[in-house]
């Protein structure tokens, strides 16, 4: 039984990298259109996240969205799987569109 639970605990532990994060980049999708977003989740590997990711025709990003060109991001909170989770947007998507879409999704605004 001891023996279970530890190999639980590894089995969890590298699929989270608690501390770090991981992004979905869609401004280059593959299997849809390409939108201004980059979804970043904190507490979870890009291993764990990439394959996800990879499934929706997006680029993995290892350590989380790029936010330099961000014009805003959306806190959406914590999902079921616990991570925390925020879509950044780009231009050629407007301020006010950003908002909106934050505003649906009832996340919160952050700057980058």
């Amino acid at each position: 039984m001891r023996l279970a639970f530890v190999a639980l605990s590894l089995l969890l532990a590298s699929a989270c990298d608690f501390g770090l994060s991981s992004g979905c980049d869609f401004r280059d999708a593959t299997l849809a259109s390409p939108e201004p977003r980059c979804q970043e989740r904190s507490g979870l590997s890009s291993a764990a996240f990439g394959a996800m990711c990879d499934g929706l025709g997006g680029e993995t990003v290892k350590d989380g969205c790029d936010t330099t060109d961000a014009i805003v991001g959306c806190d959406i909170g914590s999902q079921g799987d616990g991570t925390k989770v925020i879509d950044w947007y780009y231009d050629p998507k407007t301020r006010e569109e950003a908002e909106a879409d934050c505003a649906d999704d009832e996340g919160e605004l952050v700057e980058p």
